[in-house]
């Protein structure tokens, strides 16, 4: 027997009651924070990256 990953349908009334938790405001606040510093991160080290292949391939054109 195999255990089913999948809903064939959901209905209003399956979830019309259910409960979503909402982080508080505060919780909210910090994990903006944190998304941007990581998107901020992030993006500075594909720029790092960028720079590194623009100068690879510079060096590459002077010593040929």
């Amino acid at each position: 027997m195999t255990a089913k990953t999948s809903v064939d349908s959901v209905r209003m009334e399956m979830i019309a009651d259910m409960e979503i938790p909402v982080p508080s405001i505060e919780e909210q606040i910090q994990i903006s924070r944190y998304l941007e510093d990581f998107g901020n991160g992030f993006y500075c080290m594909v720029i790092k990256e960028q720079a590194l292949k623009c100068l690879s391939y510079r060096e590459c054109e002077v010593l040929s």
